[in-house]
């Protein structure tokens, strides 16, 4: 049995080292330094990983990705301007 669990051990460590690397970095939804203003209802909100309140947040498009753009610009509870 200790072979057996040995076995797996070593195959499962081989699949590791033969993974493809990730070498390209994910999808930004804009360049350093573009940005959005974003205001949230009083009571706040939860969209594309960043809390929303009454206060503007300013987001930088180079922290967050396309899907998390579309989503807080698809949201009707945000008010998004580009600045």
């Amino acid at each position: 049995m200790a072979d057996e669990t040995n076995k797996t051990a070593k195959t499962a460590a081989d699949a590791k080292s033969e993974a493809p690397a990730k070498s390209e970095a994910p999808a930004k939804a804009g360049k350093k330094g573009e940005t959005i203003k974003v205001v949230g209802p009083i009571d706040g909100r939860w969209r594309g990983g960043t809390w929303f309140g009454p206060t503007a947040i300013e987001v930088d498009l180079s922290t967050i990705t396309p899907a998390q753009l579309a989503a807080i610009e698809g949201d009707p509870l945000l008010s998004v301007k580009r600045s």
